[in-house]
This record gives structure tokens, sequence and C-alpha cells, in this order.
């Protein structure tokens, strides 16, 4: 998780790459976020739709929801430089 988040975001001090604060960060956070919860969401209609219930599958899906936002926003960000 940590790993693609320091390599996505700039730094204030070196000032280099896109900042989270800056409206253009805001954006690609918000973009990466729809995106990430939208993979979530298909997960977890999968794990109902397959087994009737919820389960294991569904506490790997929120687990894996946890490393794709920032992937995510690495891309995204990748996109925009």
């Amino acid at each position: 998780m940590m790993f693609f988040s320091a390599i996505t975001w700039g730094n204030k001090q070196e000032k280099d790459g896109i900042l989270v604060e800056e409206e253009l960060g805001q954006r690609i956070t918000e973009k990466s976020s729809k995106i990430s919860y939208f993979i979530l969401l298909a997960a977890v209609g999968a794990d109902q739709w397959v087994n009737g219930t919820v389960n294991v599958f569904l506490l790997a899906a929120l687990a894996l929801g946890m490393v794709t936002l920032p992937l995510v926003e690495f891309l995204v960000a990748r996109k925009y430089q």
C-alpha cells in the first residue's frame, strides 16, 4: 500500500511530481477512488452471485481494496505526467 503511494505523489521539500494537496492531485484521488470502489463493489457482487452469502471472498476483496486504491492512483497519476 505504501509503496505505490510513495512513488505516486511528489515531495513538497524537493518540489517534484504531483502533490496530493494540488487540484490535480485531488482529481486523481477522486477518480482513483471511484474506480477502486467500483472494482470492490463488483467483487462483492460476484461473491454474492457465486456463493449466495458474504464470506471469506469478501474479506479478501476488502483487503484487495486497500491495495487497489494506491495502485490505481499511481496509474492515473502516470497518465497525467
